[in-house]
């Protein structure tokens, strides 16, 4: 097979380049290969997307950031604890806190029908009561317990001649201290205290009785 000539073919070839269909296809061409690559087009793919990085070249403010960076949250401290409240209680004295706690117990009957023995009664509470002195009620109406123990913790010598011993009887503790008669006496002489076995509080009538005895 023959070649055809060299300046045949060369005019062949700018031939089809004239023609407008092959400026179209170039230019299709040209358009699709920047679509692709847009970084190896005029401008490069910061013209294009709009990129910050291009807008920096151009001298532009960039667009806003689109979220924000996170936030910085700080774990609770914990709390601390409030300093207990500092309360000033005197030292109790040695003699006061090696000596045994008395308890005064007086025996009633919250039933009673009798008059004499209900003023009885409401007296000799009354009176411990005014004078601040630490007691506690007993009641043998409405406690068999209570009952049992005053009958069978009265001395011998300090029942009636007949019959079971009555209220208001006294004790400090266990021991006992005796009934109305016994605490109205007392009273009379100023000397409470004593007959409950406990101190008279200073300022007191019977303890400037005592005093003055002892003087």
């Amino acid at each position: 097979m023959t070649r055809p000539p060299p300046h045949r073919t060369s005019r062949v070839v700018r031939r089809e380049l004239a023609s407008p269909l092959s400026f179209f296809s170039l230019f299709l061409s040209f358009f699709f290969f920047l679509t692709i690559f847009p970084s190896s087009g005029p401008g490069g793919a910061d013209c294009w997307a709009g990129s910050p990085v291009s807008a920096a070249r151009r001298g532009e403010a960039g667009p806003p950031a689109a979220s924000r960076p996170p936030s910085r949250r700080l774990s609770p401290s914990p709390r601390r604890a409030a300093p207990p409240a500092h309360t000033h209680r005197p030292a109790p004295h040695p003699a006061a806190a090696s000596a045994p706690s008395m308890v005064i117990k007086v025996y009633i009957a919250s039933s009673s029908g009798s008059t004499a023995i209900k003023k009885q009664q409401q007296d000799v509470l009354g009176f411990l009561e005014a004078n601040k002195i630490e007691f506690e009620e007993k009641d043998i109406a409405a406690n068999e317990e209570n009952r049992k123990w005053m009958r069978e913790n009265v001395p011998e010598d300090s029942r009636p001649a007949s019959g079971n011993p009555l209220p208001p009887r006294l004790f400090n503790d266990s021991r006992y201290l005796g009934d109305y008669e016994a605490f109205f006496e007392a009273r009379e002489n100023n000397a409470v205290y004593a007959f409950l076995g406990l101190t008279a509080p200073p300022g007191s009538k019977e303890a400037e009785a005592l005093a003055k005895q002892q003087a």
